[in-house]
């Protein structure tokens, strides 16, 4: 949780002086904007510290949103969807969220639709099918409120609100692709919380919110879902489809994304790019099991600072290397270690585990990660690239 001194403290003045002034007015008289920059974050931290508890909670509410997209997934979510001349030149990740938020709170909003919606991609609330493509991104909106209707009516969603606006992605070869977000909230069922209420702690009902997502891209057809159930997923497509492309749904799913271990089998040279400021790719670890049963595995490790590759390792074995035998690998890890940046002590490691044919934990990473990640396992032959951009 960031603290408001805190944020107070290393945000814009004039930023500051935006946000308390429209979002907590209350604060405003009890400091002297023509003060010194210490001093107004004194007379704010005060100001704030006395204030009502309801006030505080607001603020705090309302930083933690704009923190949640001072990083780089939310700088990518904010490059989607908002025009980057207001946002250039403002000094760092929290600036930009925090402008955002004062100066354009409905692409603020979108912003934290599409980190919600690339954060979960190929998770498990996740699903991709193949829709037609080449369907034109504008929604009519006679439309829209007939697939409000159909939503009320086929899931029993008595309150349901749905946002359409288009939005980017950067693909795995820095390719940018347009695409339309649907975004529907949906009332859920009551539930009790308690609070206190002055000194008494008491029960209130409440009802929550839930998001569902859906993403469309036109030059592919892909259709990507991010809902709770599974089949809420499928269905959300298949009304997407006939409600708002105009076209039928065939219920095909996207074709995953197949990983091939068996390059592993020899020692890689693991080619990349100067402006990538890669320093090493290393091979940890490699996981196999024998062609004849399912029941056992070999693991071949290399902990940091080795001097033994896992290929050196494997052929210490002699005879028994399983990777001259009828052994299968089926993990296999990988460490990216990046090049310091000037003034920095140690560069950044990526590290990427490869689950056969299907799993890769790079869907955790951020968009720069995965991008990165994608593009060099596709080009050493680890990756079939295929599916979704």
């Amino acid at each position: 949780m960031r603290s408001v001194k805190s944020f107070f403290r290393t945000i814009p003045a004039g930023l500051r002086k935006d946000f308390v002034a429209r979002h907590a007015a209350e604060l405003a008289d009890a400091v002297d904007w023509n003060d010194t920059d210490p001093a107004i974050c004194s007379s704010l931290n005060e100001a704030y510290s006395a204030s009502a508890r309801s006030l505080q909670q607001q603020i705090q509410s309302d930083v933690e949103r704009i923190m949640a997209l001072a990083n780089e997934p939310g700088e990518a979510a904010m490059r989607a969807v908002a025009e980057a001349d207001p946002l250039e030149g403002l000094p760092g990740n929290a600036a930009r969220a925090l402008w955002l938020f004062v100066h354009d709170p409905v692409h603020f909003r979108r912003a934290e639709d599409i980190r919600y919606t690339d954060e979960r991609r190929r998770g498990r609330m996740w699903d991709g099918f193949e829709g037609p493509p080449d369907r034109p991104l504008g929604v009519d909106p006679d439309a829209l409120d007939r697939l409000k209707t159909l939503l009320r009516e086929q899931f029993g969603w008595e309150k349901v609100h749905i946002e359409v606006f288009e939005r980017s992605r950067i693909g795995s070869e820095d390719e940018t692709f347009h695409l339309l977000q649907t975004t529907i909230y949906r009332e859920g069922w009551p539930d009790q919380v308690r609070e206190f209420v002055g000194e008494n702690l008491e029960e209130r009902s409440r009802r929550p919110v839930y998001e569902a997502a859906i993403t469309y891209e036109p030059k592919s057809g892909s259709l990507e879902v991010v809902a709770n159930e599974k089949k809420v997923r499928e269905d959300l497509a298949s009304l997407f489809c006939t409600e708002l492309l105009s076209a039928p749904f065939g219920q095909e799913k996207l074709k995953p994304r197949r990983y091939d271990l068996d390059v592993l089998r020899t020692a890689q040279g693991f080619p990349v790019d100067a402006e990538d400021r890669i320093d090493s790719v290393r091979v940890s670890m490699l996981r196999l099991m024998p062609m004849n049963t399912a029941e056992e595995r070999l693991v071949l490790e290399t902990l940091s600072g080795a001097k033994e590759t896992v290929w050196e390792l494997a052929e210490r074995l002699g005879p028994g290397d399983p990777l001259r035998g009828p052994w299968v690998i089926t993990q296999a890890r990988l460490s990216i270690k990046f090049q310091s940046e000037p003034g920095q002590g140690r560069g950044p490691t990526l590290p990427i585990t490869i689950t056969m044919p299907h799993g890769c934990d790079l869907k955790d990473r951020t968009p720069r990660e995965r991008r990165v990640g994608e593009e060099y396992l596709a080009r050493w032959g680890l990756l079939e690239n295929v599916g979704a951009p």
